[in-house]
């Protein structure tokens, strides 16, 4: 099997190298990520406004690795349309540095960037290790065993897999559960705005987030997250559809 690896934190995060090397292991892995950081980039696109630049770099455990000087959804349409020597089976984005759980969907160019190899045909993941994001081996070792779940599911590509990751060591992990999004996240980012000289204006916004949350769900993944569980979400491209969550609850919630 042939896998893409892609994320937002950029291709010299710590991350994506722990989860190519679990994965190098047992499958065929290429990376396709960004040249720098681009967290937050949603599903934003460069692509059609400007050229991007593919650079070929050495990356232990691949068959190929591209920085890319564009979002990580621009690297994701570019892997699965003629970048990389061949088509992949599975696309993976992470393993993201924090959560992306709750309305962080939204925001998050990890996400996004499973969610377009998701448009463009593929089964897609996105994996995150929750903050502070120090046990990264930890959240990697769990991503076979998941993959191999997913793809059995003969509905995979209709939905991106979101999995969320206690910062725990393994041991002390309580399980993996299938959990709805939860509530809007209390970002708490007060906007700071000062005067230039010249009559334009600063605008500082802190990235301070917690765990705080309106209107929880009954099993959302951030109560679950807290709780110490790996959390299953599945993101369709179809509002409409809650069967795959129904699915995912199958496999863990007994």
């Amino acid at each position: 099997m042939r896998i893409l690896a892609v994320n937002d934190d950029g291709i010299d995060s710590e991350g994506i190298r722990e989860l190519v090397r679990v994965l190098s292991k047992k499958y065929e892995v290429a990376v396709a990520a960004p040249d720098t950081q681009r967290s937050a980039a949603s599903h934003s696109v460069s692509y059609f406004m400007h050229d991007l630049r593919a650079e070929k770099r050495a990356f232990p455990g691949t068959a190929e690795a591209w920085a890319i000087s564009g979002t990580p959804a621009d690297c994701v349409y570019a892997a699965l349309n003629g970048l990389c020597a061949e088509d992949f089976d599975l696309v993976i984005s992470g393993i993201n540095n924090g959560p992306n759980f709750g309305t962080d969907v939204f925001y998050s160019g990890t996400v996004a960037a499973a969610e377009e190899a998701t448009i463009l045909g593929r089964p897609a993941m996105a994996v995150s290790l929750n903050s502070p994001a120090v046990h990264y081996e930890d959240a990697a070792s769990i991503v076979p065993e998941l993959l191999e779940q997913y793809l059995n599911d003969p509905d995979c590509r209709n939905y991106t897999l979101n999995v969320n990751i206690p910062d725990l060591r393994r041991t002390d992990w309580k399980g993996i559960l299938a959990a709805s999004l939860d509530g809007i996240r209390a970002y708490g980012r007060p906007l700071t705005i000062t005067d230039n000289p010249d009559g334009s204006k600063n605008l500082h916004c802190p990235n301070d987030t917690d765990l705080a949350i309106r209107n929880p769900a009954v099993c959302g993944d951030i109560t679950k997250i807290k709780e110490g569980y790996v959390t299953l979400t599945a993101l369709s491209l179809d509002p409409e559809h809650s069967g795959y969550q129904k699915k995912l609850e199958s496999w863990y919630n007994h």
